[in-house]
């Protein structure tokens, strides 16, 4: 297993944080589109039954049952449960790639 410095993974849940954050804005705007993570977890789930992110996939299947706000909650949760959730989050998908591919660039120039 590769080792990274403690500032690269500090660096990294900030990014994955950031994104998720973007990713509950647009589900703010548009609620159906959880309805993708929905089909996202159906489909991790029935495709790794023993996989070690199951726990994490069957957490997130319970928070997206609550709706929206619920998600959005967690999803931006800077904690430290949270942060862990998010490395198993289901919202491929949701933004397109243009959007990803800006966020990234941003990130990338310091706009952060």
């Amino acid at each position: 297993m590769v080792e990274y410095p403690p500032h690269l993974h500090l660096e990294k849940h900030r990014r994955s944080l950031a994104l998720h954050r973007l990713i509950a804005e647009k589900l703010r705007r548009e609620p159906r589109l959880l309805d993708k993570a929905r089909e996202n977890l159906a489909h991790w789930l029935a495709m790794s039954p023993h996989s070690r992110a199951r726990p994490y996939l069957a957490e997130w299947q319970a928070v997206i049952d609550q709706g929206v706000d619920a998600t959005i909650a967690v999803m931006t949760d800077p904690g430290e449960h949270a942060t862990d959730l998010r490395q198993a989050a289901p919202f491929a998908g949701i933004l397109t790639d243009d959007e990803r591919l800006a966020f990234l660039a941003g990130w990338r120039a310091g706009e952060r």
